[in-house]
């Protein structure tokens, strides 16, 4: 008997999810193979019923396949946030902008910007700032990287060769910010928030979903002990918290129930 989960990559990367799994499978004697994917694969996977629970990084997409009835529900495990990597010199002058109007003088001065472009949970986000900031993706600058689906560490090395701006989660850049030369530009800001939620496939909707252990994982992740050891995870190797424990922060509102 095993779990399968299917996790966007920046946990994978960090290896948070390694983490999860050996802790679960000392409390439970259960093993968790996890498949790394971007947060819109990764839910085109378990429709197909190749997994039993989700971590994905997109709300808006969350509920939506809630309400759809593919998961039970949406359950708050941790947070990260994003921010606007860019080159030292800020040629672009959006240092400490907004991450709204930071987009609009980028689209506006045709600043070199480099996008996963591959409707993952970072691209998702990107496009939710565009929004925002009324502009369309395809300025002169603007670039979509064709190896975007390989995850965060990719796409940050690609825009530290290019020299570009780029949107990327806060673990990514830690990971590699000794080897990259670009810099946080925009960062803190509410609109650049990255909660990341488990999502328990619905076993009247999908087929082969072991929906009982996934729930028995949820229960676990989100106790007190797993969400200390969530909050001091590698902390001590990069002097900062990596993810936030998010399970206490949502009320059962925040959680919603199939029909």
């Amino acid at each position: 008997m095993h779990l399968r989960l299917v996790s966007t990559i920046s946990p994978v990367e960090a290896g948070m999810t390694d983490w999860l799994a050996q802790g679960f499978l000392q409390q439970h004697g259960v093993e968790v193979r996890v498949t790394a994917a971007g947060t819109g694969q990764a839910m085109e996977k378990a429709m197909k019923g190749l997994a039993d629970l989700l971590l994905v990084h997109a709300p808006a997409q969350e509920i939506r396949f809630v309400q759809a009835g593919y998961a039970t529900g949406r359950h708050a495990l941790m947070s990260t946030d994003f921010l606007i990597l860019g080159p030292t010199d800020d040629p672009g002058d959006i240092r400490q902008l907004s991450p709204v109007r930071a987009f609009q003088v980028m689209a506006q001065q045709s600043l070199p910007f480099l996008s996963r472009a591959d409707s993952s949970g970072t691209h998702i986000k990107e496009k939710e700032l565009l929004a925002h900031a009324d502009i369309e993706a395809g300025w002169a600058g603007y670039q979509s990287y064709s190896r975007g689906h390989q995850g965060n560490q990719a796409t940050l090395r690609q825009a530290n060769h290019l020299g570009c701006h780029v949107l990327i989660d806060r673990v990514t850049y830690l990971t590699l910010k000794a080897e990259i030369s670009l810099v946080p530009l925009v960062q803190q800001h509410p609109l650049l928030l990255n909660p990341m939620s488990l999502l328990p496939m619905h076993p009247g909707n999908v087929h082969g979903v072991n929906h009982d252990l996934a729930k028995a994982f949820i229960h676990w992740a989100c106790s007190e002990a797993t969400q200390m050891g969530i909050q001091n995870f590698k902390k001590d190797h990069f002097g900062e918290t990596l993810f936030l424990p998010d399970a206490k922060a949502y009320s059962a509102s925040r959680c919603i129930p199939s029909n």
